[in-house]
């Protein structure tokens, strides 16, 4: 699925909330401003998603479906919201993707209004898709992580070969923060720390080089090296707090996060 915001310097040819541009999952809503947005319609055009298997309330977009909605950059906002409350735990991201041209939508020739207005008018901001988490449990666990009582606020876990294998879902304000303080992290840089300790734990006898904390003027990171499957995975957390981020707590999210990835 993906969402193109686009921006146009006119209005559509028609006049209902929305048209198919080609079938019923290639759709453009308009941007005309005396149309009132109509949830019950995006309900009804939106993927059915795959029902989680521990929680009927919650949906998964599959990754095969290959529906396109057009929304108005004005619209943006409000239709993100409708499908957060239809897809819970789906996060979406830019993928810096080009307009998707008529041949591939489609579309009519020369004489058909809608395809030139497509193709002379709209202009694409982005296009944004739902971000993947091939381990729908781990997914689910990092989700339910940050919402237990405790100090963590968000979580990832990464291969060791370069691979963001699952991050905690953007839930709030503070969630999303440093979740693009997570996405801002040089791996590389991190693993060349890694290695110098564990070369001093082999120096010094001191053993396994197990986590480390980083403390801030806001907040505590927490970062686990986990080697208890075929390949080295870290696990860090992220806390808020200006107090100590229970270890406690970390070490038996990281035992629950070890038996599912």
């Amino acid at each position: 699925m993906k969402i193109v915001v686009y921006t146009a310097d006119s209005e559509v040819p028609f006049n209902e909330f929305y048209k198919p541009l080609s079938g019923w999952t290639k759709i453009i809503f308009s941007n005309k401003q005396n149309i009132r947005f109509d949830e019950n319609a995006v309900k009804a055009l939106s993927p059915k998603g795959i029902r989680d298997s521990n929680d009927a309330s919650i949906r998964y977009i599959p990754d095969e479906d290959d529906s396109i909605f057009f929304v108005p950059l004005e619209m943006k906002n409000i239709f993100t919201k409708q499908l957060k409350r239809l897809f819970k735990t789906t996060e979406w991201e830019d993928i810096a993707a080009q307009k998707p041209s008529k041949e591939e939508l489609g579309l009519g020739g020369s004489g058909d209004k809608l395809a030139q207005f497509y193709d002379n008018i709209v202009k694409v901001v982005e296009i944004l898709v739902p971000k993947k988490c091939s381990n729908k449990e781990l997914e689910r666990l990092l989700n339910d992580i940050i919402q237990e009582d405790n100090l963590i606020n968000a979580v990832f876990v990464y291969y060791f070969d370069s691979t963001m294998l699952c991050k905690s879902a953007e839930d709030s304000e503070i969630g999303k923060s440093l979740i693009d303080g997570i996405d801002s992290i040089s791996f590389d840089t991190l693993k060349k720390v890694y290695h110098i300790l564990v070369h001093f734990g082999k120096i010094a006898k001191r053993g396994h080089f197990v986590y480390g904390t980083f403390r801030f003027s806001d907040g505590i990171f927490n970062l686990y090296f986990s080697n208890k499957i075929e390949q080295l995975v870290i696990i860090g957390f992220f806390s808020t707090t200006r107090n100590k981020l229970l270890l406690q707590d970390c070490e038996q999210a990281v035992e629950r996060i070890e038996k599912v990835i």
